[in-house]
């Protein structure tokens, strides 16, 4: 193979790598037309190009999946034993004022979580910032339990 053939086909799977979930211009990477592309491509790789480019997706989709599932079942956990607490310690007269409220504070708050969060994910990574949250969720947690006893 040419090493102008090999440096093109590496220009492509940077692209592909860098625009994965976009639409990548893989003629400008290779400099190459788009049918001469697709035949060195495959040539090289033994693979059609967009048949890569769809596992590459597919497998960083499952990556993600199995990333954030136990993330997503934490937050659920959480969310439900709250809403038992809640139940079982609220008097029945007031339940509806407080789930009303909560679905209010919920409603109310993701504009400003969306405000403090946007910009700061920017900044820091996403497991920084889950982990930071869940750590300030546990102190809260905790002085707010040490106050009600």
């Amino acid at each position: 193979m040419e090493k102008n053939s090999e440096e093109s086909i590496e220009r492509v799977l940077s692209c592909i790598e860098e625009n994965l979930f976009r639409k990548p211009d893989l003629n400008m990477a290779a400099h190459y037309s788009r049918y001469h592309l697709h035949r060195m491509f495959t040539r090289m790789t033994g693979m059609p190009l967009y048949s890569y480019m769809e596992r590459r997706r597919l497998t960083e989709a499952a990556k993600l999946l199995v990333y954030y599932i136990p993330k997503s079942l934490f937050m659920t956990m959480i969310q439900t034993s709250i809403t038992t607490l809640l139940q079982e310690k609220t008097e029945p007269f007031i339940q509806g004022r407080i789930f009303g409220l909560m679905g209010s504070m919920y409603a109310g708050f993701l504009p400003l979580g969306m405000a403090i969060f946007g910009p700061l994910s920017d900044r820091v990574s996403l497991n920084g910032l889950i982990f930071l949250s869940g750590a300030a969720y546990a102190a809260l947690s905790a002085a707010v339990r040490k106050w009600m006893k």
